[in-house]
């Protein structure tokens, strides 16, 4: 056995190296040649189209005459971001295929939305969802969606990406966060205020090839770096410390109790709540479907949309789980990057090896029953199978005893000898080794696990200091080190304890920089950068053209129904400008999220239940009364807030969080608490159309199918073009896909 005692690592300076290294004269020729090309061409295609009479329609809607595969290229651009690029490569990284769920469950409503909701679109030949609201309920509700669709629309469209392209351009060119959301913010708000649907789909189109293929390389990269996908799984089946792997990863169904808060039930409960308001109900997104030139071209394009719509989990997931495998063994380097907090190290692991699990009372029994000698369990499985410890107690124990009788491979120690990493017992840099390929992230956890055991001793009073001072989480064990040594908390000798034995943090956030600036060969870099950008400018765009038609149709018109069409166009167009600065000073909110991908469902899980609810009853119910669907949207969107205003408050103040109430509702995941205050908002609306039924109007509208075959009946394309066939496929597919990753 060799003890293992460790040299001091150095995490890196977070500024050292930058990912703006890498990027040479053609990556810029290759983004300016870019960002000039689609902003020229957005205003060229909205000046044409003003020369045609700048009618108010042929601005917001492109003057209904889209076809089925701009539509369905355009609603997945619009739904395809910064926020999509980086935030699910992240989450690859560090759930694995998980969050693939979000674009993989949305070929389903996408199929709701071409079979069930689109007809009555065309039909009715509204502009506006809120429109749509109003001749199938009433102009409350209306005027409820108009403003909770603009809010949402800021919020979550331009806000979220905003922010996402704000962070990923700070990491690229280590340009000010603002000064780069203001810059994409001005070139995106050009084009579409000029041009409106028109140049907002045109763009979009071009951009959905860009993304596709920029993220497809990257892709192949990763791929190509790791050596495969046997490669990957046979690194994601390392066992670390405590005996655990990282095979689930690869699944895209997770069992009852797993950490991620989103098993199989809760992805098939949950995801349908916020999936129909967002692709069904959300004026951003259906806008595209209202543009059609016919009932067919609005069936189709959305489900031409849920098949590109399978591309993402392979082309935006996947590269972040390789990235997490070539980070285990050490081909993608983060040491000297913005992955790296600066300052900060994790004590958990060192805590956890080193705080005996067992208490006196417990010990007392383990003697008694013939289980514990030598200060130590002799069985650990019959200690727990007999109750006297507990599974966590059975983790630290298993890992203490796993962890002591650790020896190096003496082929690995002849390597970290040679190239000088390894001298007298001792490992010096871990994360140095790891790097330089030498070991492997789970083989140097062991060492320094072996080292923690040997020799780690932290009085509590210095981890007392550190909390006072709020240098130190309780929860995550992280501590900011360098602040606590500049503000003289802790010794710079206790300093260097905590470095040597704990671990670096590691922020996922600005993974997808890293892979971009260390897997792609150069030239390539522009490309991707080019592909961020049409993300974020794609989305921001559909964003103000959505907004500038709400406010303009829903809001202007209704006080100004004099007003006429170019007068409504400039009103839009001003609308889109203030949604910019507004979304703008929404950024700093926004970044308080950990998790921009989280954070952004979140949002959405507690204000889509009331309008999927009203949208579902409206088109599946005939009953559902005017009076239901504006107390259903009210009293509904007031329980959301609430509860997430608990939730929130609760997360700041640890005396508000102990509150049981309080600590119930925290401890609902956000997909679990979209499907329950769905089923509250169903619950009222079924109660409130009992109470006050359905009048004259609300049957008169016929926006409802009497039953969910009759959406069946109309004649679609002949052959493979039906699109009853087509849906049919297209959940086939989705099918034998879910079942070979389940």
């Amino acid at each position: 056995m060799i003890l293992l005692p460790l040299a001091m690592e150095t995490t890196g300076s977070a500024g050292a190296t930058g990912f703006g290294t890498r990027l040479e004269a053609i990556d810029v020729v290759v983004m300016v040649a870019y960002i000039v090309g689609i902003v020229g061409l957005g205003c060229w295609v909205g000046l044409r189209h003003r020369q045609k009479g700048g009618e108010a329609k042929e601005y917001f809607l492109a003057g209904k005459t889209l076809r089925w595969p701009i539509i369905g290229m355009a609603l997945f651009a619009t739904n395809i971001s910064c926020v999509h690029l980086v935030s699910l490569a992240q989450s690859g990284f560090d759930t694995g295929l998980l969050n693939g769920n979000f674009e993989w469950m949305a070929a389903f409503t996408l199929v709701m939305l071409g079979l069930f909701f689109a007809p009555f679109y065309i039909r009715s030949r509204v502009a506006t969802l809120p429109d749509f609201l109003e001749r199938r309920y009433s102009r409350a509700s209306r005027d409820w969606l108009a403003v909770l669709s603009m809010v949402s629309a800021v919020t979550i469209h331009i806000g979220f990406s905003f922010l996402t392209g704000g962070k990923v351009l700070e990491a690229l060119f280590g340009m000010n966060i603002y000064h780069s959301i203001i810059i994409i913010a001005v070139l995106t708000a050009l084009y579409t205020i000029i041009g409106g649907l028109m140049a907002v789909v045109i763009t979009e189109g071009v951009q959905t090839v860009i993304m596709i293929a920029g993220a497809a390389v990257i892709a192949f990269f990763a791929w190509h770096a790791m050596g495969g996908w046997e490669p990957m799984k046979t690194v994601l089946s390392l066992e670390n410390v405590f005996g655990e792997n990282n095979t689930l990863m690869v699944s895209m169904l997770r069992p009852h109790g797993d950490a991620s808060g989103m098993p199989w039930y809760a992805i098939f409960l949950g995801y349908p709540v916020l999936g129909i308001w967002y692709w069904c109900a959300d004026q951003t997104i259906v806008q595209r479907v209202l543009g059609a030139r016919d009932e067919n071209h609005a069936r189709v394009g959305p489900l031409f949309a849920g098949l590109i719509k399978i591309l993402p989990v392979f082309i935006f997931v996947m590269p972040g789980l390789f990235a997490f495998t070539l980070y285990q063994t050490g081909k993608l380097k983060v040491s000297d990057t913005t992955v790296v907090r600066k300052g900060e190290i994790n004590l958990t692991r060192a805590i956890q090896l080193t705080t005996n699990p067992l208490k006196e009372e417990q010990v007392r029994k383990l003697t008694e029953a013939g289980l514990y000698q030598d200060d130590g369990v002799t069985d650990i499985q019959v200690a727990l199978d007999k109750k006297l410890i507990d599974a966590d107690a059975a983790k630290v124990l298993r890992a203490r005893q796993k962890v002591a009788a650790y020896t190096l491979d003496p082929g690995k120690a002849e390597a970290l000898t040679a190239n000088g990493f390894y001298k007298d017992g001792n490992v010096e840099g871990l994360t140095r080794a790891v790097e330089a390929e030498l070991i492997d992230r789970p083989t140097a956890e062991f060492l320094k696990a072996k080292a923690v055991l040997a020799s780690f001793e932290l009085d509590g009073e210095v981890l007392k200091q550190l909390k006072t001072a709020e240098l130190y989480d309780e929860k995550s064990h992280v501590v900011k080190i360098d602040r606590a040594v500049e503000k003289n908390v802790i010794s710079p000798e206790a300093a260097a304890v905590i470095r040597t034995y704990g671990d670096p943090v590691v922020d996922s956030k600005g993974i997808y920089g890293v892979m971009i600036t260390q897997l792609l060969p150069p030239g390539l870099t522009g490309v991707m950068v080019a592909a961020l950008l049409a993300a974020l400018m794609s989305t921001v765009a559909g964003a103000l053209n959505s907004i500038s038609t709400l406010f303009s149709f829903d809001l202007y018109k209704r006080f100004k129904p004099e007003a006429t069409d170019p007068q409504l166009v400039w009103v839009g167009r001003v609308t889109a400008g203030v949604a910019v600065i507004v979304a703008i000073g929404l950024v700093p909110l926004l970044d308080s999220y950990e998790s921009i991908f989280n954070g952004l469902n979140d949002i959405i899980a507690h204000i889509a239940p009331p309008v999927t609810c009203v949208f579902m009853l409206g088109v599946f119910w005939k009953r559902a009364s005017a009076t239901s669907a504006k107390l259903t949207l009210w009293f509904g969107s007031g329980l959301g807030a609430l509860v997430y205003a608990i939730g929130k408050i609760g997360g700041l103040s640890p005396a508000f969080g102990e509150v049981e109430v309080v600590k119930f509702i925290m401890g609902i995941p956000f997909m679990m608490m979209a499907f329950y205050l769905l089923c509250a908002c169903v619950a009222m609306q079924v109660t409130f159309s009992l109470i006050w039924p359905a009048g004259e109007s609300e049957r008169a509208s016929k926006l409802y199918w009497e039953h969910p075959f009759e959406a069946l009946k109309d004649k679609g394309w002949p052959g493979l073009g039906d699109y009853r066939v087509l849906a049919s496929l297209l959940i086939a597919v989705m099918v034998v896909l879910y079942y070979f990753f389940r």
